[in-house]
């Protein structure tokens, strides 16, 4: 039975697993022409606004928001616009639910990342639960394109699997992150980076035009700080390559979203590899209870 802790890490990566799902579908439903960096614009206008007011309210903006770890914090809003950009892309020449489970084969990723940089045990059972995964992805994806081949790695698909590479980047940064820094620190630098970045980048499609039709969008950016927040909690029971699993969660959220709203079909394969995706996800929860976060290797970070 797992301790408390797992519980929690479980529950809030799980929870924000559906964020990011909703998330991601947000663009559809806006009735205006957006490039990809004008949304990550707004998604991160959006979020910066919501933390900011939270910060001023609570009257802790000057004590949490510092300067301290600035060097983790930009670099993963470079990696959260790469991962927007690439899903925002993807999911145009694809199905929704094509695009979310390319994406989300991020795990693979993340287990190389955490073994290299933060120096986590990686055992077998874990290895086992990614694989697992991975081929449940790998399994929607394959039943969504008719078949499987290298061609659905190709154009959209290769771009949907470059915004996985950027997440995995994102799920190892946040991990460093919260083992030094507070939530709002972290949301503040993320979010007012990502904000500035995507403006600049924007600037040759032109500012969008602020209005109603761009509320999906703009409402991204609380929908992203929330699932982020769930994150960072998450991260700081348990280590990243134990969570990793959990996200492809999104990838279940993502069939029943495309099913019920976009009316994309969901089938018995499609069954069966959402079913391997939580059942990798399960296994990997199995593992030793030396999985939570260790103060010793805190300090050594």
């Amino acid at each position: 039975m797992m301790k408390s802790p797992l519980l929690i890490a479980w529950a809030c990566v799980l929870s924000a697993s559906l964020c990011f799902a909703v998330l991601f579908a947000m663009p559809r439903f806006a009735n205006a022409d957006l490039s990809w960096a004008q949304i990550a614009f707004v998604r991160y206008l959006g979020g910066f606004v919501c933390v900011t007011f939270y910060g001023l309210i609570s009257g802790r903006w000057r004590r949490q928001v510092t300067r301290n770890y600035w060097h983790i914090h930009v670099p993963r809003a470079l990696f959260g616009i790469g991962t927007v950009g690439c899903i925002v892309y993807a999911t145009r020449s694809l199905a929704y639910s094509d695009a979310i489970a390319v994406g989300f084969s991020k795990g693979g990723f993340v287990l190389l990342f955490s073994a290299l940089l933060l120096r986590e045990a990686v055992g077998a059972v874990r290895c086992v639960g990614l694989c697992l995964s991975f081929a449940g992805a790998l399994a929607i994806l394959s039943n969504q394109q008719g078949g499987l081949s290298m061609d659905i790695f190709s154009g959209a698909g290769g771009i949907a699997l470059l915004g996985a590479i950027f997440m995995a980047g994102e799920v190892v940064l946040l991990k460093m992150a919260t083992l030094k820094d507070n939530a709002l620190g972290m949301l503040a630098w993320v979010n007012g980076t990502g904000m500035i970045v995507a403006l600049c980048l924007s600037l040759p499609d032109g500012m969008p035009d602020m209005n109603w039709s761009l509320l999906p969008v703009i409402l991204m950016g609380p929908i992203a700080v929330f699932g982020q927040m769930l994150n960072y909690f998450g991260h700081r029971q348990a280590d990243a390559s134990f969570l990793a699993p959990l996200g492809y969660t999104t990838i279940v959220y993502s069939i029943v979203i495309g099913w019920v709203v976009f009316s994309e079909s969901l089938s018995f394969v499609g069954a069966v590899g959402a079913f391997l995706v939580i059942a990798g996800g399960a296994i990997s929860a199995r593992t030793p209870l030396n999985t939570l976060v260790s103060p010793v290797r805190i300090g050594r970070v």
